[in-house]
């Protein structure tokens, strides 16, 4: 196992998908590659099971024989295998004879950032270091903070080896460098608004580190006309159980209300907020993990004025009115009550489009306001 270790923002996750895709364009024949990124943000993907599913599901889709193993264990638990409490132990035992299946000759399995994993994260260094002795030719590749606990259970892996982005800072800078030029040379040629008299000078105003980065960011929002929508739509992604689809946030922001059915709209005010937030294919992230905890650490204070509770509150009520207001007996006309799900055609438009956070996470949310 081989571990990259470093401080947020120092480039961990953008390596190993640079690695990931060389990988993929020098395996030899019958070799396995699996990976998984995690989210801590994310309920569905910011746990050890999550982690495993996905691993399981990559192998699968190279190598289709290894549903074997998945089939005796589903006929005897069903879908349960997958979702109840007992879901790990059961993933672990079919991905571990997974492994030891004669059908690939070496097996690579990249899992990045370990430190998101916020719910049996243990288990699964526990697992990865079993792996590694009951075959050789499984190789694991995985990148985290520099927490204390990750270095403890990594110690104890049989085979390991780490590697530090700050210990090796100058190759990082290097390879960051070059990153640079080849972007600004894109751009440069794309978009033609570089003013080379004036570029130095506006780069040496940002802030060097990225904790001063978002400083900047932070007060550039409370200096601005648009302080109160810009912290009401912050406040609201900070807490949330899972990235939000611009739908889905305009019913449980109160400040998107009057422009619920102005996407654009709503994506230029997401675009208000200082750069901590960003969209991609209709959903709303935050830049890094580490822009989260600035906010909902850093400057907590100032974000919930009265407390997460009441971000928690005010969610939770929203998407109660919401729901009481749009959902019915039979929301997608299917008549017969025993269909199949995955029969299940979702109508266009999509009547639950706006709703679907709202139906799986209110009951969190009100949870969250008393505990």
């Amino acid at each position: 196992m081989l571990w990259i270790r470093g401080d947020p923002g120092k480039g961990k996750t953008m390596l190993l998908c640079g690695i990931t895709n060389e990988l993929k364009n020098q395996l030899a024949e019958r070799d396995g590659l699996s990976y998984f990124f995690c989210q801590a943000i994310d309920a569905r993907i910011n746990n050890a099971t999550a982690v495993l599913r996905g691993l399981i599901l990559l192998l699968v889709d190279q190598q289709l024989s290894l549903t074997s193993h998945i089939q005796e264990e589903y006929d005897r638990s069903g879908k349960n295998l997958f979702e109840d409490g007992n879901a790990w132990f059961a993933l672990s035992d079919i991905f571990t004879r997974m492994l030891q299946d004669s059908s690939f000759r070496r097996v690579y399995l990249i899992v990045d950032a370990l430190d998101e994993c916020v719910e049996g994260g243990d288990r699964l260094l526990d697992l990865i270091g079993q792996t590694t002795l009951i075959s050789t030719k499984v190789k694991w590749l995985v990148s985290s903070r520099n927490w204390p606990s990750i270095r403890e259970q990594i110690a104890s892996v049989n085979d390991h080896d780490e590697v530090s982005l700050e210990l090796n800072a100058n190759a990082v800078s290097r390879a960051v460098q070059v990153f640079i030029k080849q972007r600004v040379l894109q751009l440069s040629a794309q978009k033609r608004y570089i003013l080379v008299w004036d570029t130095v000078s506006k780069l040496k105003r940002l802030p060097p580190g990225l904790d001063d980065l978002y400083v900047q960011m932070w007060k550039n929002i409370c200096s601005s006309d648009n302080e109160d929508l810009c912290k009401s739509l912050l406040s609201t992604t900070t807490v949330l159980y899972r990235p939000a689809t611009l739908a889905e946030l305009t019913c449980i922001t109160e400040s998107l209300t009057d422009v619920s059915h102005d996407l654009a709209a709503i994506i230029s005010m997401i675009e208000l907020c200082g750069s901590f937030l960003t969209v991609r294919e209709d959903h709303v992230y935050f830049v890094h993990e580490s822009a989260r905890e600035f906010l909902s650490q850093t400057v907590s204070s100032e974000l919930y004025p009265f407390g997460k509770e009441r971000v928690h509150y005010d969610i939770f009520s929203r998407s109660l009115q919401h729901l009481s207001m749009t959902l019915k007996r039979d929301i997608y006309s299917l008549s017969a009550p025993d269909v199949n799900i995955e029969d299940v055609k979702r109508p266009e438009p999509d009547p639950l489009a706006k709703s679907r956070y709202s139906t799986v996470y209110w009951i969190a949310h009100l949870c969250a306001c008393y505990f």
